[in-house]
This record gives C-alpha cells, structure tokens and sequence, in this order.
C-alpha cells in the first residue's frame, strides 16, 4: 500500500512539474507573438514573472521589467502598476526595503490614478 502511494505520488509530482514547464513555455510563446494584443502579452509575463517569484527571484524580475518596459511602451497603466508591485515584491523578498517602497509607491500611485482598489490593496 504504502509503495503504491509513493508511486502515484511521485508520478503527480513529475507529471505536474512537466506540465508546469510546458505552462511556462507556452506563456513565453505567447510573449514573443506580436500578432497577440499587447494585454495578452503583458498578461503572460506578469504569470510568468510570478511563476518564478519563489523559486528563482532573478529570473522573475527579469521578466517583471520586461512587463514593465512593454507596459510603458504600450501606455498600459495597469500592467506598469502590476510590474511595479511585482519587482516590489522581489525587492522586498531580497531585503532590498529602500527599493521596494520605492517600486510599492509607484505602484500605488497608479493604481490610484486608474482606480484600481484590488491594486492598491495588493501594494
């Protein structure tokens, strides 16, 4: 009994963690499709930023600024807010406070000016 738990455990856990990659891949296609509206695309970065905010920081800020840059380019407020308050986030977790509140007040105040209260309660 206990070795067929183990087996159906560890095959859910590779089988989920396979498909988790496949997610992350099909977020990054999504990305780098032009044809896409640019909120799909601003979307499938802010998932794939927060998909790697526990487990590899580095790489979700790399994304995070890659949203932001979009989210400027593209005049986006909101998705410019999301980035801001994800690089917060990744600030924060690096102990990185004084940058932090800077990219949280940022966020803050955009999320104000598009009256966003989910926002500004997530800053």
């Amino acid at each position: 009994m206990k070795k067929s738990l183990l087996f159906f455990c560890s095959a859910f856990l590779l089988l989920s963690s396979f498909c988790f990659s496949q997610n992350k891949d099909s977020l990054w296609l999504v990305y780098n499709n032009k044809s896409k509206a640019d909120t799909v695309r601003l979307k499938a970065l802010y998932d794939l930023a927060n998909s790697y905010l526990n487990n590899n920081p580095y790489t979700a800020i790399v994304f995070a600024q890659l949203e932001l840059q979009l989210a400027e380019k593209t005049n986006q407020q909101k998705y410019q807010a999301k980035a801001l308050n994800l690089i917060g986030v990744l600030h924060k977790n690096k102990g990185l406070y004084p940058s932090a509140l800077d990219n949280f007040l940022k966020a803050l105040t955009i999320f104000e000016s598009i009256k966003d209260n989910r926002g500004m309660g997530n800053c």
